[in-house]
């Protein structure tokens, strides 16, 4: 889904949040933790929670082992943190509760929902691990448990996402069932794993690039010739060219792969709006953006800063597109447009 800018930013002036640099202290790899959730009515002994928790360890391992045979020189790695367990605030009738009214709201039939179920969980387990969207270099892989591991009714969870938009941005989350887990037999676990992990690393669906859903053969498509039983590896043939030029971008997740156009881009199909491509941030409710001098975007008005806080996040793209849509509305307003602190326009 190509991200929107707001069309409407060049005429307001946006308030500021308080002004903070990176911290020197935060790690520069990404690692994927595995993290079982546990609901309040979910009672479970701490032998079988790491039964569980070894099974999806060796699924993790065979994903690892997936991207490092299409990325060749690189993957992603692994938390050493094995035992990961976030008892959840509340019971498994509430997050279902909470996807139903998003269902609703979504088909028209219900009231807006303020904040879905996904960002709800995702606030959890930032605060279950002391961490925030702006620093996190850990993409969550959640795995949802139900009351003596039952089936998911109408609406399961699964899904996944950045927290804060393009690829090198920081954590992301993936949201995974329990059930699945544990009937991979037939739940196409291990192909579903890398192809969540995919967006979490900032990837998209393969149509957004052009290319058939059901029958491409990347990991990001729907093809079932890729669906997995057990701890059997995903059979999917490789990466896209776009898919390629995104992961290579993630260095935070894949610091030693290059794009190599004669061999990820053999067709030299374009990629100057690739990185334009992606599924935008998770929206402040799983925790505020911070106005980082210097870093991503930065627009003034006379000299004034006027951006918000959440363009330290924007791609060069996306910068020059904004920047250019106040240059053209803003006729008696002097316009400076920033990139990593290096001005670009004028």
């Amino acid at each position: 889904m190509k991200r929107f800018l707001f069309p409407g930013f060049f005429f307001f002036t946006l308030l500021m949040a308080a002004t903070s640099g990176l911290s020197a202290t935060i790690p520069q790899r990404l690692v994927v933790l595995p993290v079982l959730f546990i609901p309040k009515d979910v009672h479970v002994s701490e032998q079988e929670l790491k039964n569980y928790a070894d099974k999806l360890q060796s699924h993790l391992k065979l994903a690892q082992d997936k991207y490092k045979a299409l990325l060749e020189t690189d993957t992603f790695a692994i938390s050493e943190k094995k035992y990961n367990f976030c008892h959840a605030a509340h019971d498994s009738a509430f997050y279902d509760l909470q996807v139903e009214k998003q269902a609703l709201s979504a088909a028209g039939r219900g009231k807006p929902v303020a904040m879905d179920c996904s960002h709800i969980m995702a606030k959890e387990l930032l605060d279950w691990n002391h961490d925030n969207r702006m620093d996190s270099r850990t993409v969550y892989l959640m795995l949802f448990m139900r009351p003596n591991n039952q089936a998911p009714g109408s609406h399961p969870f699964g899904g996944a996402r950045t927290f804060n938009g393009p690829p090198n941005t920081g954590g992301g989350y993936v949201e995974l069932e329990m059930y699945g887990l544990l009937h991979d037999d037939t739940g196409r676990f291990q192909s579903t794993l890398v192809h969540e992990l995919g967006h979490g690393f900032g990837l998209l669906h393969v149509d957004s690039f052009g290319y058939n859903i059901s029958t491409n053969d990347s990991v990001m498509s729907y093809n079932k010739k890729h669906w997995t039983k057990g701890l059997q590896p995903s059979p999917a043939g490789a990466f896209n060219p776009e898919e390629y030029y995104m992961l290579s971008l993630n260095k935070l997740a894949f610091p030693n792969f290059r794009f190599i156009e004669n061999k990820h881009n053999p067709q030299h199909k374009s990629m100057k709006d690739v990185e334009s491509h992606h599924l935008g941030p998770m929206d402040p409710s799983i925790g505020p953006f911070r106005q980082v001098v210097g870093k991503g975007y930065e627009l003034f008005h006379n000299g004034k800063r006027v951006n918000g806080p959440e363009t330290v996040f924007w791609t060069r793209s996306e910068a020059q597109k904004n920047c250019q849509l106040n240059a053209q509305n803003s006729k008696n307003v002097k316009i400076e447009c920033r990139y990593d602190g290096v001005r670009f326009y004028p």
